[in-house]
């Protein structure tokens, strides 16, 4: 359960091998879908499903979004999403041939802003459901 308390975590030895510090914070991207799942209509179509990148301060390039699908999941296509900088929000397109399925497992919801020192990556699952 997240309270959003402070905790004091800590650990002692005199032992150099048993050292290390650790700082915990926020992920510099974040990606929020507005549901984790969607029903797909047994006859096929297409499904939008609202998006919501967060950056750090200091990140401000533009939000590449992919949906990662399964090898074996033929007639599901994405339509790629790029939230621009300084723009938050957009809508994943997927198209959903009335033939495709069965949905054994959740789709990957994948954002990502370029850097010089390397890309920025947050991912979220989607489950689609009949």
């Amino acid at each position: 359960m997240r309270t959003g308390a402070e905790h004091a975590v800590s650990f002692s030895s005199v032992e150099q091998n048993q050292q290390m510090i650790v700082v915990v914070v926020a992920g510099r991207l974040d990606v929020e879908l507005e549901r984790p799942n969607v029903r797909v209509s047994v006859g096929g179509g297409e499904v939008r499903v609202p998006v919501k990148a967060t950056r750090a301060k200091g990140l401000t390039g533009p939000v590449s979004v992919e949906v990662l699908i399964p090898a074996d999941w033929a007639g599901v296509t994405a339509v790629p999403l790029t939230i621009p900088a300084g723009q938050s929000v957009g809508e994943v397109v997927l198209k959903v041939a009335s033939t495709a399925g069965p949905f054994t497992m959740p789709l990957t919801v994948r954002a990502t802003v370029a850097e010089k020192a390397g890309p920025v990556v947050a991912e979220a699952k989607l489950e689609l459901v009949r």
